[in-house]
């Protein structure tokens, strides 16, 4: 395997590319968000781990791209760089009608917004510029199995924290209900948990000597005590979506291998409700939250689903108020819900509705190109006739399959800056790398 390669030679103090570092590095942090300067009076600054790392391996990479000792990413698409600009354009129009119309939300807007926007393309130029110095054979297994291992790492961690949180009462924040691992969210852990899903089969293809059998094992294990202690509704339709294609369309693989192991992991995941001190996983919360919103006619009691509903209002109502190609601007969705409702309610939970409320029809119409392009050249990378047999196929197609799942998760959350994905469409973006370009300094011994 890659990764234990990697991490093996590592550890002996062997010479290894110092860009195979880098990104086991991200695959690692990308999983991990930490809450800074936090107060009695102040939220905190939600960021992702990887970001402390991002400046440094930006100044890394743009050195070595200065004094030309790597080569420099290249897109695939020749509409890449129009997006990009327009992107950029768009998000500038928003936050600058956000200034001049005096929001109070601005410095907020500006901080987590507009200087976000530039750390997600920062990682989209790190993925790139990896993908442009590292052969694709090296640098995508290597990713997948760092990335699920700590994963799957996770979820060890989550249920012996739920068990000694059980049995002793000291209060674990990993075991605590619901799963959020190191994400601080459980819908982003189990957006995270679907990708994985994802990788973990393209990693069972890409091994044919059945190396990888017991992190895939482990994975399936745990798979259905996440389920039940994430309670991510979102998470269950969508999973159940992608383990039904699984089964139609390896059915041998998924009789024989999976199924063995969801089923013992159902049985552990059932034991431990029984131990587990909250009981309300019990009262079937999110499950009857899941049954109200699709039985047609009964009242939505759940508070999550309200404040969407109220935030489609709101946030309709405020668009027809703005510049419909602009938008309101970045921030003013909540001075609009204070000086209507006399508070804030909550963040408008659908990213395609908060683009065109706050961005307009530009902003959403240009975000949108981008994601049809990053699935239109996932899509070439994985299912067309010249590539679909290539080594590293599965791996676009699973990319692919995981964009449709992050469209589905965009209409009930706004994930746009979720981290990790981006540095996954810097790779898949980029020409790839024959091995006999690969700068020579870089190549492992």
């Amino acid at each position: 395997m890659k990764g234990e390669k990697f991490l093996w030679k590592f550890s002996r103090g062997e010479n290894v590319s110092p860009h195979l570092g880098i990104a086991a590095l991200f695959a690692v942090a990308l999983q991990i968000q930490i809450t800074l300067f936090q107060s009695e009076t102040y939220t905190g600054l939600r960021i992702n781990l990887a970001d402390l790392f991002l400046q440094p391996a930006m100044a890394y990479a743009l050195f070595l791209l200065l004094v030309k000792k790597v080569h420099r990413p290249q897109p695939e698409s020749n509409f890449f760089w129009p997006l990009l600009a327009l992107m950029i354009t768009v998000m500038t129009l928003a936050i600058t009608r956000s200034y001049l119309a005096g929001s109070d939300n601005f410095t907020w807007a500006f901080v987590n917004k507009y200087v976000g926007i530039l750390i997600l393309l920062s990682y989209l130029f790190l993925g790139a510029w990896l993908a442009a110095n590292l052969n694709h054979r090296t640098l995508i297994p290597l990713v997948s199995e760092v990335f699920c291992g700590f994963f799957v790492l996770t979820l060890i961690l989550s249920f012996l924290a739920l068990l000694g949180q059980s049995l002793t009462g000291v209060n674990l924040r990993l075991g605590n209900f619901a799963w959020e691992g190191f994400m601080a969210n459980r819908n982003a852990f189990a957006l995270l948990a679907m990708f994985c899903l994802l990788l973990i089969e393209d990693l069972r293809n890409r091994d044919p000597q059945d190396k990888n059998d017991f992190l895939l094992f482990l994975f399936w294990l745990l798979i259905p005590a996440f389920a039940v202690y994430n309670a991510s509704r979102t998470g269950w339709i969508v999973g159940t979506i992608l383990m039904a294609g699984i089964l139609i369309k390896k059915p041998k693989i998924f009789i024989k291998k999976i199924l063995p192991a969801l089923i013992l992991g159902t049985v552990i995941a059932y034991g431990a409700t029984m131990i587990y001190a909250s009981r309300d996983i019990e009262k079937n919360i999110q499950f009857k939250r899941l049954m109200a919103i699709t039985s047609l006619g009964e009242k939505v009691k759940y508070d999550g689903d309200n404040k969407r509903m109220i935030a489609f209002e709101d946030g309709l109502e405020l668009y027809a108020r703005s510049n419909f190609l602009t938008g309101a601007g970045l921030g003013r969705y909540k001075d609009f819900q204070i000086e209507k409702r006399g508070k804030f309610i909550d963040v408008i939970d659908c990213t395609p509705l908060w683009l065109l409320v706050e961005t307009g029809l530009l902003g959403l119409l240009s975000f949108g190109g981008f994601f049809l392009l990053c699935l239109t050249e996932s899509a070439k990378k994985g299912f067309s006739k010249l590539n679909r047999n290539a080594e590293d196929a599965g791996f676009y197609r699973a990319v692919f399959f995981f964009l449709l799942v992050f469209a589905a998760f965009s209409l009930f959350h706004e994930i746009m800056y979720t981290r990790f994905i981006w540095l996954v469409l810097g790779i898949v973006l980029q020409k790839s790398v024959r091995e006999e370009t690969e700068p020579e300094i870089f190549k492992l011994p």
